[in-house]
């Protein structure tokens, strides 16, 4: 089941359009919050001079103090990072511009493997030993006993972080965090808050060398690109494509990018993984060293270990993905528990967040995913759109031995023991702050387009939202009813798609990442969701769909589609259920009890057809109803294991199970439809002519050469195998002749038994 989102409201924004602007891009822009032509011009083209003065954070007067004081007396100061790309960053450019400026600073970042997130008692104790100050970044804010710990030895401390606070804060000669107080724009990220350190401390000047840093960082902790961060991206992102820094350059090279310009999307699947991976499967400080050294060398060493760790990175995700979804499958009812919680023994911690988001991607369900090692368990949380995992978590806080997170992502802490508590509270927790249809897949798009529409001048306007990602998605338009003329898979092992597309008279190319096993069973006419770019070839610029979804037509059609495709099979288990003696009738159930189930939610609801006329007839009173986009549609068996509401033709057996209502749609003139096949002796005398005719190969060169449905064949190869006539096994498919013997056909207890149900059901119809 998927709902599709608009995200554009039918407004015209007059405003905007007198401005000289496009619709599509007004309607855009109008979606972002923008009213006013002051506000278009600023949100499209970035400036600096519309950031804040950092002074207004809080904390930040103090922290400037703190760290003064400490430069004014040359006392050593140590900065403390997290080690992902937002810590390792901030870092980096923190400790860059403290050294540029005299101050003798080093910098710590804890292991993951070892130590886990943030700061710990252990390290602050060590620390203190050798420095007078410690500025933490992208950490530190319920940071307690490590505040203590560096107060009992005298070392001042100052905290700077973006993360959610605790109803208290911990001792420090400053805390700073864009969520406390009434600083105008709350979404920083670490190295945002790192920056704006850098521009209080030393002037905004010495700052901007430093945006690259911040710019890779905002992307890749997908902080919304708005506001101030859209303004630190933009103008870090045309200083990053003309880098002067030897760790950058030889990154872009290792990722593949060195002869193309750099987006934010290159920041945030290229460049960024490779930075991670080094925290993930070794030590994080090798990449603060990359970005701090101008050893050109030291660089391209690290930058290729990097990339090679990143390769090992992919490799150990996609194994624990898969051992992670064959549990979930096996052991979650999605019925009645609203999280994932996996455990696996000794899995990399490093990697068990990526898993994790996997996991929520793929069933549209919060994930966490924990690494058992020892009697405790640590590992990542993963949201969807409509589930602050933050506040879910905070509800099971007495179970961990530490958290922290925000709405979207959490890492956890928590003793082995715990975990059948916490999987069962958690559930508990997401229920209850979820919004209403969390749990419902969903896709968004902005614009309703048609393939004509799709131009390379539309695409240069458009391209005027840059930087995109978080917060400032890539518009994405809706295509119905394109017909797929090419659908073949390319890059390694076939992971991507290549398609065209048409649509009324206009062709257009397109590529679908990441969906190339899409390829075996897209259907001919399809819907799509896709971002428009422009694709340069030889000189040539041309328009091109980027795909995000690959939807039939209507799920209802494609549904009605494979019913008549499939029609053989509904004659097939018909025969099956007769010859077997098997009930075949069942009572329709009262529409308004099938119906209010259909209503009261999103799953565990099965509606079941055995016969074509069936499921013409459900789809049609699903659609009276005004419950057709509640359903999925499916033949044999449902496959998604969240069941949603499902029609199903010609259920397989054990497909009612973990539904928690199922209704047969079908009456009781179900065995009806063994007259459109039912073959009369004249059919059969003809079946038994192209037997000695030698068409002996298959049942559907038999049904060929006698114009007979495959299951009035197979009725008749019974019937004469009961009459010896010929020795006959259905699969694998064998008939054998037999010496010609006078019988006559009633004598078939086959063809009498499905003859006497066909005119049973006319009678009670007539």
């Amino acid at each position: 089941m998927l709902r599709l989102i608009r995200r554009l409201e039918d407004v015209r924004p007059d405003a905007l359009l007198e401005a000289g602007l496009p619709l599509p891009l007004a309607r855009l822009l109008w979606a972002r919050g923008v009213r006013t032509q002051a506000e278009a011009q600023a949100f499209l083209h970035p400036s600096l001079d519309d950031l804040h003065d950092p002074l207004r954070m809080h904390g930040m007067a103090q922290a400037v103090l703190a760290v003064r004081e400490a430069m004014a007396k040359n006392r050593p100061m140590v900065v403390y990072g997290d080690y992902d790309v937002d810590g390792v960053c901030a870092s980096a450019l923190l400790v860059e511009a403290l050294r540029s400026h005299g101050a003798h600073a080093d910098v710590y970042t804890p292991s993951r493997h070892r130590e886990g997130y943030g700061l710990n008692v252990e390290a602050v104790e060590r620390l203190a030993a050798r420095y007078a100050l410690l500025i933490s970044v992208d950490c530190g804010i319920n940071a307690f006993a490590p505040a203590e710990a560096a107060a009992k030895r005298g070392m001042t401390l100052v905290i700077t972080d973006h993360h959610e606070p605790a109803d208290r804060l911990p001792d420090a000669a400053a805390v700073v965090n864009p969520l406390l107080g009434a600083y105008p724009f709350r979404r920083l990220c670490g190295a945002g808050v790192a920056w704006k350190l850098v521009w209080a401390l030393f002037g905004r000047e010495a700052a901007e060398p430093l945006l690259e840093l911040a710019a890779l960082a905002t992307v890749a902790d997908m902080v919304p690109l708005l506001g101030e961060n859209r303004i630190i991206v933009a103008h870090g992102l045309r200083q990053l494509n003309r880098t002067r820094r030897a760790g950058l350059r030889a990154l872009i090279e290792a990722a593949g990018l060195a002869d193309k310009t750099v987006t934010a999307g290159h920041l945030g699947f290229q460049l960024a993984p490779r930075i991670n991976a080094g925290g993930r499967l070794a030590e994080a400080g090798r990449s603060v060293e990359m970005l701090l050294t101008q050893d050109e060398a030291l660089a391209r060493r690290v930058a290729e270990d990097l990339n090679a760790q990143n390769a090992e990175r992919q490799r150990l995700e996609a194994q624990i993905v898969q051992q992670a979804e064959i549990w979930v499958r096996e052991n979650v009812d999605f019925l009645s528990e609203r999280a994932l919680v996996v455990v696996g023994r000794a899995w990399n911690p490093g990697v068990v967040g990526l898993a994790a988001s996997r996991l929520a991607e793929r069933f549209a369900w919060p994930a966490v995913v924990l690494t058992e090692q020892d009697g405790m368990c640590t590992g990542s949380a993963r949201s969807i759109p409509g589930v602050n995992i933050f506040q879910a978590l905070s509800r099971c806080a007495d179970l961990f031995e530490r958290f922290g997170g925000h709405a979207q992502a959490a890492g956890v802490t928590l003793k082995t023991e715990n975990v059948p508590a916490f999987r069962r509270r958690l559930s508990e927790a997401v229920e209850a702050v979820a919004e209403p249809e969390a749990f419902v897949p969903a896709a968004a798009y902005d614009l309703e387009a048609s393939l004509d529409e799709i131009t390379v001048p539309l695409i240069e306007q458009l391209d005027r939202l840059a930087p995109t990602g978080f917060g400032n998605p890539a518009p994405v338009f809706r295509l119905t009813d394109a017909r797929v003329l090419e659908a073949r898979a390319v890059g390694s092992e076939g992971k991507h798609l290549r398609l065209r597309l048409a649509q009324a008279g206009t062709a257009l190319d397109g590529i679908a990442f990441g969906q190339g096993e899409a390829r075996s069973r897209l259907p001919e006419r399809v819907d799509v969701l896709f971002s428009p770019s422009v694709n340069e070839w030889m000189g040539r610029r041309s328009a091109q769909c980027e795909v995000e979804r690959l939807l039939p037509h209507s799920p209802r059609d494609a549904f009605a589609a494979d019913c008549l495709a499939r029609a053989d099979a509904f004659d097939l288990a018909l025969l099956e259920a007769v010859l077997d003696g098997r009930p075949m009738d069942a009572a329709a159930p009262p529409p308004d009890e099938a119906a209010a189930r259909l209503r009261e939610g999103w799953q565990g609801t099965l509606l079941t057809v055995r016969t074509l006329e069936g499921a013409r007839r459900a789809c049609a009173w699903l659609e009276r109803l005004g419950l057709a986009d509640r359903v999925d549609y499916c033949f044999g068996r449902p496959q998604d294991p969240r069941r949603f509401h499902t029609l199903c033709a010609m259920p397989q057996p054990g497909a009612q199970e973990g539904f928690a209502h199922a209704y047969a749609l079908d009456d009781a003139r179900v065995p009806a439809a063994l007259a459109a096949w039912l073959p009369d002796d004249n059919a059969l005398r003809a079946l038994y002519r192209a037997l000695r005719a030698g068409v002996l190969s298959s049942e559907a060169a038999l049904s060929r050469a006698c114009g007979l449905r495959p299951a009035a064949v197979r009725l008749g190869l019974t019937a004469f195998a009961e009459l010896s006539l010929i020795d006959y096994q259905p699969a694998p498919f064998r008939v054998l002749m037999l010496p010609a013997a006078k019988c006559r056909l009633e004598e078939s207890a086959a063809l009498r038994a499905v003859r006497a149900r066909a005119e049973k059901a006319e009678e009670e119809y007539a």
